[in-house]
């Protein structure tokens, strides 16, 4: 499972958001063992952990985005 939570902390300005999304997904990569080409693409290392992260557990993908 990939987890990105927004609910703790207020994050106040875009590069703020960007720093948040990146640290959360540099600890997804490193829970499933997944590397990224390029970890400050923010889409495309996403892109890559889902893809990664399927193949690991040898399933197929679901997105999934609560409010």
């Amino acid at each position: 499972m990939i987890r990105l939570s927004f609910g703790g902390g207020v994050i106040e300005s875009r590069a703020d958001f960007d720093r948040r999304i990146l640290a959360l997904l540099r600890k997804n990569r490193q829970a499933l063992g997944v590397a990224c080409s390029d970890p400050d693409d923010v889409a495309g290392c996403f892109g890559e952990l889902i893809e990664g992260g399927s193949a690991a557990a040898g399933e197929r993908a679901v997105v999934l985005l609560d409010e």
